[in-house]
């Protein structure tokens, strides 16, 4: 569940979305609420796991590739620019194995064990040691 929204994926892979979708969270190409389930447009039928924000939703596929739409004012959909999306757009990553989502940012781990987050960074949640938002995957430092 996200800020104002939610998502299941159902046994064959497909994504239903649901509630407030002003920001495009939904995913299925409007900017329309839905009080019902809507199909996710344009996600592969192999979503293996979801990661909702407050307003931006990233779907992680059986290939490793990630799919996000929805609110990307803060760069927290990872795709390099600033522009929403009531549609997926494809996240360039590598092999991606686990997701999450905060508020306004998202968070990756990589076959391999890298972690990448962007997004909001106010707070540092993305872990670089800085407070700069960040709208394309960067590692966090580690100790």
């Amino acid at each position: 569940a996200g800020g104002r929204h939610t998502c299941a994926v159902m046994e064959s892979g497909v994504v239903n979305c649901w509630g407030d979708n002003k920001l495009g969270q939904i995913g299925d190409g409007s900017l329309v609420t839905r009080l019902e389930p809507s199909p996710v447009g344009g996600v592969a039928r192999d979503v293996v796991a979801l990661a909702l924000g407050q307003a931006h939703t990233c779907a992680l596929l059986s290939s490793g590739e990630v799919d996000c739409w929805g609110n990307n004012a803060i760069g927290q959909l990872g795709t390099g620019d600033y522009e929403s999306s009531a549609t997926p757009r494809r996240v360039s990553l590598g092999r991606v194995v686990r997701i999450v989502a905060g508020d306004h940012h998202t968070c990756i781990l990589l076959h391999g064990g890298i972690l990448d987050c962007w997004g909001q960074n106010y707070y540092g949640q993305l872990g670089d040691g800085t407070r700069r938002d960040g709208n394309l995957p960067m590692s966090p430092r580690t100790r």
